[in-house]
């Protein structure tokens, strides 16, 4: 229920004093004074918590509508430790707007100690029609809460209240089954979107350091594992489908495909398929070892190694690029200046990120007028290189670039080429520069002049290699 479900507490502080005996002198010819005297005072710890629940029925009647309350998830012929017959009539707003008029339930009371208690339930009609059945805990409502209200102050709020717990138990010396880990703020949520974890329920609480898993029934195959997002500071990991995830935060999981990381491309991880003598290079040294043939200005942009990659800096509003260039297109493609003679496809791979990104203003130049241009998909947030929503990338995180160039492959002997991101097919372009163009044994990686200034690219693991394959269209 979220934002429209409503939880009382009560605390009573809890405290005690231990009185003195007194003592009174008296004479034996006096009569003792008369006196009453306290000695001692207590509070009773009577800390109660509800949990209510709103039950939308749908052509059900609602006469005899009752909820039943397990201590375990319930199977067959399991006995309800409560059942609640009581409900009153309230209105829940979705986020879209969409009101439901529903009975609401209050749980028996809580104590303090327990809010970790695990309460699952379920509706049940006077004709037998059931709901399904919903686990629940204090622990997960204040952690829940915590997590979707806007407002800062309730969210800590929130947290405070599951130190509450953590209080009480240690007080009341309370622990499930003997377990001192086993206190209210140790436990921690868990969301999954699309999905469910092993226990069949999508969210829940479990203790610090629970492994858990999870059953991937989506119908994409293309998802391989979870994005793992820690609620708290926002980071995220992939954990590939299979693999237990230990939980040491609070954590949502969403069904996803596994992130590229650099040094995965399919040439660079399969030499076998390499003809010839192509060029790897994985710039671990330095700008004037040969694998890079530069920049085209040191005033306007900064070129370094750094973290093993190739990394060019706009240092002002002039278009900059690095290039790479060797020997000759059409040698290398005949008589075979890469060791393929007759070779009918030029190939650069390579890793490639990008600081910034604005539509059409990051390209690859791979002719005199051969040029292939980053663009904006049609969801405003991701980008595709050629032509758009044809692949999905985003600033500041790597991906892999292909790039097959086909000599005389089209209909009029254009040379195409095709693009991969991540190793998948993206698009094909067609380049009206002639076959006989020398220019293909050159890559420049360019920032336009209308670039921010300090945006970078970075560049790593390229492959220079020629090949014998044909063109097959996609």
């Amino acid at each position: 229920m979220k934002r429209n479900s409503k939880i009382l507490v009560f605390i009573l502080a809890f405290s005690l004093l231990i009185g003195s005996a007194f003592c009174f002198a008296a004479t034996a010819d006096e009569e003792p004074a008369k006196k009453l005297t306290v000695i001692s005072q207590n509070v009773e710890y009577s800390d109660t918590l509800y949990l209510y629940y709103a039950v939308y029925p749908e052509n059900v009647d609602t006469e005899g509508l009752k909820l039943e309350i397990y201590t375990s998830n319930p199977t067959g012929e399991a006995t309800p430790v409560a059942t609640v017959t009581e409900s009153t009539e309230v209105t829940i707003t979705d986020t879209d707007s969409t009101e439901y008029v529903c009975r609401a339930f209050k749980s028996p009371g809580i104590a303090l100690k327990d809010m970790s208690a695990q309460l699952y339930v379920k509706a049940v009609a006077a004709d037998g029609t059931e709901s399904s059945v919903r686990r629940y805990s204090v622990v997960e409502y204040f952690n829940e809460m915590s997590f979707t209200t806007e407002d800062e102050s309730r969210s800590a709020a929130y947290r405070d209240m599951l130190k509450a717990g953590d209080a009480a138990q240690l007080i009341l010396n309370h622990y499930p089954n003997d377990n001192a880990n086993d206190y209210a703020s140790n436990y921690k949520y868990v969301t999954v979107t699309d999905d469910t974890l092993a226990d069949g329920f999508d969210r829940g609480v479990y203790l610090t350091g629970t492994s858990v898993t999870l059953n991937y029934t989506g119908s994409d195959a293309a998802n391989t594992g979870w994005t793992v997002e820690n609620l708290m500071t926002g980071e995220t990991e992939y954990v590939a489908f299979g693999s237990a995830i230990v939980l040491d935060a609070h954590v949502s999981l969403t069904p996803t495909i596994k992130p590229y990381e650099r040094g995965e491309g399919l040439y660079w991880t399969n030499s076998s398929l390499r003809e010839g003598n192509s060029r790897a290079y994985n710039f671990n040294g330095t700008l004037t070892d040969g694998k890079l043939n530069g920049q085209n200005s040191t005033t306007t942009a900064e070129g370094t190694y750094t973290d093993g990659a190739a990394m060019l800096k706009k240092l002002d509003s002039s278009e900059v690029y690095f290039y790479y260039s060797h020997g000759n297109y059409e040698t290398m493609c005949t008589s075979g200046e890469l060791g393929v003679a007759n070779a009918t496809c030029h190939i650069y791979e390579f890793d490639y990120k990008i600081s910034e990104i604005v539509d059409q203003t990051s390209l690859f130049n791979l002719g005199n007028n051969d040029q292939i241009y980053v663009v904006k998909n049609s969801d405003g947030e991701t980008y595709s290189i050629g032509t758009k929503d044809t692949s999905s990338f985003v600033a500041n995180e790597w991906f892999n670039i292909r790039f097959e160039i086909y000599k005389g492959a089209g209909a009029n002997g254009e040379n195409l080429v095709k693009i991969f991101i991540n190793n998948e097919y993206a698009t094909t372009k067609t380049f009206a520069t002639a076959t006989t163009d020398n220019n293909y044994s050159r890559i420049r990686w360019y920032i336009r002049s209308y670039y921010s200034v300090d945006t970078t690219i970075s560049v790593d693991n390229l492959i220079h290699a020629a090949s014998t394959k044909t063109y097959v269209a996609e």
